[in-house]
C-alpha cells in the first residue's frame, strides 16, 4: 500500500513539473510574441515620425509592412503603382522619400531641381557600391573587382608610347569606363565603333535581308512580322557584329538568343532580386560568360575581326593581371549597356508610326532626299537628325514616354535640397535612386497631356523641351549614358530606311495596335510591351 501511494505520488508531482515546463513554454511564447509585436509597431511608429536634425527635415519615410524586405515585394510585382502610392503618401509629389529595400533604405528624387543639385555635387557621390553590385551579377569575380578598384594602369606605358605624362592614379575600372565614353560619346568621334554599327544596322533594312534572315519566301504581296521581334533581331545581330565581327556567332551561334533572354529579367541584377527568384536569370549570364570566354580564349589571328574597342577593353584588362573570365564577364556589361536599351526605343518609335499612316508619309517624305542621297550610314544618321523633324520628334517622345531611365548614387556627405520655403537633408551614406520618368510625366514641362503619347509635341517649342531640365532620358550628371549618341543615330537609320524602302501597315484588329507598355516591371532604361504583346505589321517592298 505504501508502495503504491509512494508510485501515485511520484506520478502526481512528475505530470505537475512537465505541466509547469508546459505552462513555461506557453508563457514563453506569448512573451515572445508580445516582445515582436510590440518592437513590430515602435518600427511602424518610428517609421511614421519624421526625424528632425539641425532644424533641418530628413525625407520622409514610405511604411512598410515587413521588416528587412520592406517595400521589394511590392516594387518587383508592379513597380509604377509602388512609386505612384510612396508620392501620394509623402504629400508633395515632387519631395524625395525613404523606401526599405532589402534591409537599406533608399531615398528616391523625382524632383528636376532636386535632381539637379544632387548631380552639381558631383565630388560627393559615388556610384562605386552599384557598379560592383552589377559587375558581380555579371560575373566578375571578388579577386577580379578587387583588381579592377585597387590597379591602375598606364597605357602609354603599356603600348609602347612615351611615357613621359604621369601614370593614371585613377582605378582601373574608372579607366576602362571613360575608355567606354569616349568610344561613344559623339556620333563622329571614333568612328570606327559606330561606323560598324551603323552599317550592320543598314543592311538589315531591306526586304531582301528581311525575308533571308527569316526564312521568309520573296514574295511581293507582303508578309506579317512581329515588329518587336523584328527589331529586336536586327539590332542584337547589328550590336555583335560590330564588336565581336563574325567569330562569336560562329563559334557560339545561340549567343544572341541567350542573351535576349537574359535582358528579359536584367532588371533583376539592377535590384539584386535573391537567386531564388532569378534562377533563369543567372543561368543565362553563366552562358554569356562562357560564350565569351571562348571568344577571348582564341589566338588574335582567329578573330581579327574585332573591333578596336573590344581589343582596347581585353589588352588593357590583360595586361593588368585579369583572368579571361573576369575579361569576358566586365565585357559581357559593356556589351548589355550598348545595346539593350536601342532596340526597344526603336521599336516604339517605328509602332508608333505605323499605327499613323498619315505620319508615317510625312516622315517618309522628309527622309527620301536623305536616304536617296547615298550618303554613308553614319552622314545619313547625321543628315536625319538635322533634316526630319518629324522623325527626331517621334524619338524624343518616345523617350518622354517610355524612358523608366534613372541614376544609382551614394552620398559621401550631407547634401542640402530646396524647395520654396522647405529644406531637406539627405544624411551622408544614403543610397539615392534619381528617377527621370517621373520628371517626363510633368505637366508645367510637357502640356495637361503629358500623361499620353502625342507624335508632334516636341515639334512644339521642341528645343525648349529636349533641353528642360525635366528631359533627362540617359540619366544626369557625370555617368549619364555614353551611347546615347548612338542610340540615336541607329534608330533614325533604322526607321528612316525601313520607312522609305517598305511599306508598313499594322494588320486588322488588337495584333496590330501599338501594345501598352509594362509599366509594372521594374526598369533603368526604356520600358518594354507587356508580356506576351508584340506589334504584328505586314511588310511589302517598294518599287
Amino acid at each position: 500500500m505504501t508502495l503504491q501511494v509512494t508510485l501515485f505520488i511520484n506520478t502526481l508531482a512528475g505530470q505537475l513539473r512537465e505541466n509547469a515546463y508546459d505552462a513555461a513554454k506557453v508563457q514563453l511564447a506569448s512573451l515572445t510574441a508580445l516582445v515582436v509585436l510590440a518592437s513590430w509597431l515602435a518600427w511602424q511608429c518610428k517609421q511614421r515620425t519624421p526625424l528632425l536634425r539641425s532644424k533641418h527635415l530628413e525625407p520622409r519615410t514610405v511604411p512598410a509592412y515587413y521588416p528587412y524586405i520592406g517595400h521589394a515585394i511590392s516594387l518587383f510585382l508592379n513597380y509604377r503603382a509602388t512609386l505612384i502610392s510612396s508620392r501620394h503618401y509623402v504629400g508633395n509629389p515632387r519631395d524625395p522619400f525613404y523606401l526599405l529595400l532589402n534591409g537599406a533604405y533608399t531615398c528616391f528624387v523625382t524632383d528636376p531641381t532636386h535632381a539637379a543639385a544632387i548631380h552639381r555635387a558631383a565630388s560627393a557621390l559615388t556610384h562605386d557600391h552599384f557598379l560592383e553590385q552589377i559587375a558581380r551579377s555579371f560575373g566578375v569575380s571578388q579577386q577580379g573587382w578587387n583588381r579592377l578598384v585597387n590597379v591602375s594602369s598606364d597605357p602609354k606605358i603599356q603600348h609602347g608610347d612615351s611615357p613621359s605624362s604621369k601614370p593614371s592614379r585613377k582605378p582601373l575600372v574608372h579607366q576602362l569606363l571613360n575608355t567606354f565614353r569616349q568610344h561613344l560619346s559623339t556620333i563622329i568621334a571614333h568612328a570606327g565603333l559606330q561606323k560598324a554599327v551603323l552599317q550592320q544596322t543598314a543592311r538589315h533594312c531591306s526586304w531582301n535581308r528581311l525575308t533571308s534572315t527569316r526564312s521568309l519566301p520573296c514574295e511581293r504581296s507582303g508578309h506579317t512580322v512581329q515588329l518587336g521581334k523584328w527589331v529586336r533581331d536586327a539590332f542584337s545581330e547589328s550590336g555583335t557584329k560590330a564588336l565581336f565581327g563574325d567569330t562569336l556567332q560562329r563559334i557560339e551561334p545561340h549567343f544572341i538568343a541567350t542573351f535576349n533572354l537574359f535582358d528579359e529579367e536584367s532588371w533583376k541584377n539592377l535590384y539584386s532580386v535573391p537567386g531564388i527568384w532569378r534562377m533563369k536569370n543567372r543561368k543565362a549570364v553563366k552562358k554569356i560568360q562562357a560564350d565569351l570566354t571562348s571568344y577571348f580564349s582564341l589566338p588574335w589571328d582567329q578573330r581579327s575581326d574585332a573591333s578596336s574597342f573590344v581589343r582596347e577593353i581585353e589588352t588593357r584588362m590583360s595586361d593588368c593581371g585579369m583572368t579571361t573570365d573576369d575579361i569576358a564577364a566586365f565585357i559581357a556589361l559593356l556589351y548589355w549597356g550598348t545595346t539593350a536599351n536601342a532596340w526597344k526605343a526603336c521599336f516604339w518609335c517605328v509602332a508608333h508610326i505605323a499605327a499613323d499612316q498619315e505620319l508615317l508619309r510625312s516622315i517618309r517624305l522628309e527622309a527620301q532626299a536623305v536616304i536617296r542621297g547615298s550618303f554613308p550610314p553614319v552622314e545619313m544618321a547625321i543628315q536625319l537628325k538635322t533634316r526630319c523633324p518629324k522623325l527626331v520628334a517621334v524619338y524624343n517622345e518616345v523617350l518622354r514616354f517610355y524612358s523608366a531611365s534613372g541614376s544609382a548614387r551614394k552620398n559621401l556627405r550631407p547634401i542640402t535640397l530646396y524647395s520654396g520655403e522647405n529644406t531637406t537633408v539627405i544624411p551622408a551614406g544614403t543610397n539615392l535612386a534619381i528617377l527621370c520618368h517621373e520628371m517626363h510625366m510633368d505637366a508645367q514641362s510637357f502640356g495637361d497631356d503629358a500623361a499620353v503619347f502625342r507624335a508632334d509635341r516636341f515639334l512644339e517649342n521642341g528645343n525648349i523641351m529636349a533641353r528642360s531640365g525635366n528631359f533627362k532620358p540617359f540619366g544626369d550628371g557625370f555617368a549619364q549614358c555614353p551611347g546615347q549618341y548612338l542610340a540615336q543615330a541607329q534608330v533614325l537609320l533604322f526607321a528612316a530606311l525601313t520607312i522609305v524602302r517598305l511599306e508598313i501597315e499594322p494588320i486588322e484588329g488588337e495584333g496590330g495596335k501599338v501594345p501598352e507598355a509594362d509599366a509594372k516591371t521594374p526598369s533603368f532604361g526604356i520600358l518594354v510591351p507587356q508580356k506576351g504583346q508584340d506589334m504584328e505589321v505586314v511588310v511589302t517592298p517598294r518599287d
